[in-house]
């Protein structure tokens, strides 16, 4: 298969929710797929650009804006990023992905998007992108959404953020999560007993 990978956050910025889509991306690769990556530009994590570095690893990147910009605008002074965005941080980076992401599903031949939850944007350009391309979906959960588990104030934000999540697993083919507990929980709130499983080290496939 040839797959694409939703992911804001990518190497060479480091984070737990990073190392578990690395390590679908090294297994897949392994298996003898191509595996390719839409990601941030690297100012939205104040990292340098490194060219070679994406190059090598199929690592294509849509503009954001960037971690110093996004912090002026979040500061107390100026809070006008927070109050604009309810997608968290990564949501100027959602037209650019959405567009750049439709290009490489044609240009690379891509039979399969994949994109890991809790960061609503990158499950919200994955979406977009397999719905208007026709491309088949797998969305994986590294931990349930809170409204599953926690007290929530059912806002505008909020409401925003379970539509995300609806439509998503409305196309999905396939729903990863890590444990058989958010096997359960996901299965009871959204019915998907029939395409969910469980992959608790990200990799075993």
């Amino acid at each position: 298969a040839r797959v694409l990978i939703v992911a804001a956050e990518f190497e060479p910025f480091s984070s737990s929710g990073i190392n578990r889509i690395s390590f679908f991306k090294k297994h897949l690769e392994s298996q003898g797929h191509y595996v390719a990556v839409l990601a941030t530009v690297t100012s939205a994590q104040n990292l340098p650009k490194n060219i070679e570095f994406d190059k090598s690893n199929h690592i294509y990147r849509a503009y954001s804006i960037s971690m110093l910009f996004r912090r002026i605008l979040s500061s107390r002074r100026l809070p006008i990023y927070p109050k604009l965005t309810f997608l968290g941080k990564y949501a100027t980076w959602v037209p650019f992905a959405v567009r750049k992401g439709q290009r490489l599903i044609e240009k690379l031949n891509i039979d399969l998007v994949l994109s890991s939850f809790p960061d609503f944007a990158s499950i919200q350009v994955a979406q977009i992108i397999a719905s208007k391309t026709s491309t088949k979906l797998i969305t994986d959960f590294r931990d349930p959404p809170y409204w599953l588990y926690d007290k929530f104030l059912e806002d505008k934000k909020t409401r925003f953020c379970q539509s995300i999540i609806k439509s998503a697993l409305k196309i999905s083919h396939n729903v990863i999560v890590c444990t058989t507990d958010s096997q359960k929980s996901m299965t009871e709130h959204y019915n998907i007993e029939e395409k969910i499983q469980v992959i608790g080290n990200g990799y075993n496939m």
